[in-house]
């Protein structure tokens, strides 16, 4: 939806930005709901549990769009406001670039209240 996209780029540098409604940009959007066991501090997820979920989302979506083994380059995170446990967050992940044998993913973690949490981008070859 409008309202999604719109989210998704808001404070995003141009080529980071989710393209409007298309189809055929490659996206996944989940929701999931950060349980005790992956405590930091008592009521927080562990930032590596962060890194995890957010390596795994783009990483997954690159599988599923390109033809061979997919291989995270680098992983850049942006934390910007804790992830409390026992609460569900929304993930959106899509492809934003993709040229020969690379590829570029973006991922972002909201609360119900549509608060960013954190925000990544990584970029990922194909052989």
């Amino acid at each position: 939806s409008s309202d999604c996209v719109r989210q998704l780029n808001r404070d995003k540098d141009p080529d980071e930005r989710l393209p409007l409604a298309s189809a055929e940009t490659p996206m996944i959007t989940a929701i999931d709901f950060i349980n005790e066991n992956v405590n930091g501090h008592m009521g927080l997820i562990h930032g590596g549990m962060t890194t995890i979920i957010a390596h795994s989302t783009m990483s997954l979506l690159a599988a599923a769009n390109a033809h061979g083994t997919v291989v995270a380059r680098s992983l850049n995170m942006d934390y910007r406001k804790p992830i409390r446990t026992g609460h569900f967050v929304k993930i959106h992940a899509w492809l934003y670039h993709q040229q020969d044998n690379e590829l570029k993913a973006a991922v972002h973690f909201y609360d119900l209240d549509n608060t960013m949490l954190v925000e990544a981008t990584s970029n990922i070859s194909i052989s």
